[in-house]
């Protein structure tokens, strides 16, 4: 891959989340970032960030997610890297807004999701999405 630099070339990724943010949701869990497991290779976790045209409103229940790390080495082991992110009081439409910045590191069998806490939005999103940065640590 041209430019491939293990440990130093900064990865984007945009995953859409409009699914979990609709009036009727059809996603409550999105994988962000996984290593395989049995792969030879690891990833740090750099910084999520959320941005969308229009924010969901609820004017009931809070439309929040929690951003997981899934730990395969400890049995499954779920951390919150961040609770509660509200996506209706914190962010701006149209920006992006960061959740969470710091280094969480994946080995194989590790992933990184969102759980969405979403009943039904009054409104709904529109181009909704997370941006996950991160970088190769290791790969052979």
């Amino acid at each position: 891959m041209p430019g491939f630099e293990p440990q130093t070339d900064v990865r984007l990724h945009v995953v859409p989340i409009d699914a979990a943010l609709e009036t009727t949701p059809t996603a409550v869990e999105v994988c962000l970032l996984s290593v395989p497991d049995g792969a030879n290779f690891q990833i740090e976790l750099l910084s999520v960030n959320y941005t969308a045209v229009v924010l969901p409103v609820d004017a009931g229940v809070a439309v929040e997610f929690d951003l997981e790390w899934v730990d395969d080495s400890a049995a499954d082991a779920v951390a919150n890297l961040t609770a509660d992110y509200n996506l209706q009081t914190g962010p701006t439409a149209r920006v992006n807004n960061e959740v969470w910045r710091g280094s969480q590191i994946l080995d194989p069998g590790d992933t990184v999701n969102a759980e969405f806490d979403v009943a039904t939005p009054t409104t709904a999103s529109e181009g909704a999405a997370l941006i996950v940065e991160y970088r190769i640590l290791r790969h052979s």
